[in-house]
């Protein structure tokens, strides 16, 4: 971690390997080998660490999310919807005495998957559904305070405008459950 975080993902990954060779069914060592390939934009050797991941440990949600993140990189949304989708249930059905670090943050993770799964909707121009994961996440993202909540509602917003043309109905039935949780457009 020193090594990664010092800017040297070179000498972390060498590390990481070392420690995945000790003990396989270590996640930490898999999931920071990939911080580290993604810093260096490095995604087919993500991609594989992240598989590697899944494979060893498949109960861990870091895994996905790590492939999530490689293909929304790469732009392939399918497969980072997919990924991202896979993690966020991962993060609901946590072993949390197994993976007790990350049940501290749980909540956090599930909004950030969210919140990432707005992002591929719209960028794949499925607005509706970048609306309704908003608004399926807004209260569990209101009351952990999650950092992303406005940049979201902004992406949703603009979803939304998306809809004026296409489905005017809908767009106006958005626009009321905007106003219903207080966000006045």
């Amino acid at each position: 971690v020193h090594y990664r975080r010092s800017n040297n993902p070179d000498k972390a990954i060498e590390y990481y390997k070392k420690s995945i060779a000790v003990n396989p069914n270590n996640p930490f060592p898999y999931f920071n080998a990939g911080v580290a390939y993604m810093h260096k934009k490095d995604f087919t050797n993500a991609e594989k660490i992240y598989e590697q991941l899944v494979t060893a440990i498949p109960d861990y949600p870091e895994g996905y999310h790590g492939l999530g993140q490689v293909y929304l990189r790469t732009e392939n949304y399918t497969k980072a919807l997919e990924f991202t989708q896979k993690a966020k249930e991962k993060y609901k059905n946590l072993d949390t005495k197994k993976y007790f670090e990350e049940a501290g943050k749980r909540d956090v993770y599930i909004a950030d998957c969210s919140y990432i799964e707005g992002q591929i909707n719209y960028r794949m121009k499925n607005y509706q559904k970048v609306v309704d994961v908003f608004f399926d996440s807004f209260e569990d993202m209101k009351s952990i305070r999650y950092y992303g909540l406005s940049d979201f509602a902004t992406i949703a917003y603009f979803a939304n405008e998306e809809l004026k043309n296409t489905n005017p109905k809908q767009y106006e039935a958005n626009l009321k459950k905007f106003e219903t949780i207080g966000i006045k457009i």
